[in-house]
């Protein structure tokens, strides 16, 4: 992924993402049960437990725009989460992008995947972070993202009533690790 294909917007600070993020999924009642399901009594806690295996909350932001969503979106590299990694076998895992994924499975049957493509957010921001190859690893927007991969590998005509954004931190090389150790944790409360 070259960030040419990304437009500055500003930096921007964890705050602002974090508060983005809640107001786009925080408010979401399935959203909250997911949480409960996984442990945690808030999405606040679940996700802030989330993003606390990488540190996001020290970490330097960027907003990008994304100009041309059915072109980059897919060539993001699905996250560190057990639900969409598991999709992959093991020695494949935390290394395929979003267009391999709808290449090997179907979300035919995945409502939230199938309500994305029929009604795209009018306001939408992918978290990621850049690794030092300039890829980019997505941490929030899983279903946006298959659902952009399914409509450019279909040519699904999808209308963007505003170019997405994604908030990127980058990684060096030695905090690589991360990205694999916040797989092999997941996302449900350690107790």
């Amino acid at each position: 992924m070259n960030l040419t294909n990304l437009k500055f917007i500003e930096e921007t600070t964890w705050q602002d993402v974090w508060q983005k993020w809640q107001q786009d999924e925080g408010t979401d009642p399935n959203w909250h049960q997911v949480a409960k399901e996984k442990g945690f009594e808030t999405w606040t806690e679940w996700r802030d437990s989330w993003v606390s295996n990488f540190g996001a909350q020290k970490r330097i932001w960027t907003r990008y725009a994304i100009p041309e969503p059915l072109k980059t979106v897919p060539q993001f590299k699905v996250g560190p989460t057990k639900g969409w990694q598991n999709k992959f076998q093991l020695n494949q895992q935390n290394q395929h992008t979003f267009a391999k994924l709808v290449s090997i499975f179907s979300f035919d049957t995945n409502t939230k995947i199938q309500e994305i493509l029929q009604h795209f957010p009018f306001s939408t921001e992918f978290i990621g972070i850049q690794l030092p190859n300039d890829s980019i690893v997505l941490i929030e927007g899983h279903h946006r993202a298959t659902a952009i991969s399914i409509a450019a590998q279909k040519s699904i005509q999808l209308t963007f009533p505003n170019n997405p954004t994604i908030a990127l931190t980058s990684f060096k090389t030695e905090e690589l690790a991360i990205i694999d150790q916040m797989l092999a944790r997941g996302s449900k409360k350690v107790i």
